[in-house]
């Protein structure tokens, strides 16, 4: 079974940082995301080297999609965004069937 941790620590450095905004968002925004209480799943897809998790949850004006995983630097467990971006309504209904099955 596979716990998420929760942690007010985002990791994010000049080797993310644009690539984290190429969708239109803010690292503000993203940062603010990760306070109000998204849901979290594992991403199975895309963990092939390391694991990866999906944080999603109505934000703003929308629905956001986080791929992050988590980095250790000395103690402290922090996110490691690796892409955000507002989902489509396609996404969303998809996303929702897939956790009631």
């Amino acid at each position: 079974m596979i716990v998420l941790v929760k942690t007010t620590l985002i990791d994010i450095d000049e080797n993310n940082e644009e690539k984290l905004q190429k969708h239109g968002l803010t690292i503000e925004q993203i940062k603010k995301f990760f306070q109000s209480n998204p849901s979290y799943r594992r991403d199975d897809v895309h963990s092939k080297d390391e694991e990866r998790f999906m944080a999603f949850g109505p934000f703003e004006e929308g629905f956001m999609f986080v791929a992050f995983t988590y980095r250790l630097k000395g103690k402290k467990l922090y996110y490691r965004p690796i892409s955000a971006r507002m989902a489509r309504a396609k996404e969303i209904r998809k996303l929702y069937e897939s956790i009631k099955s």
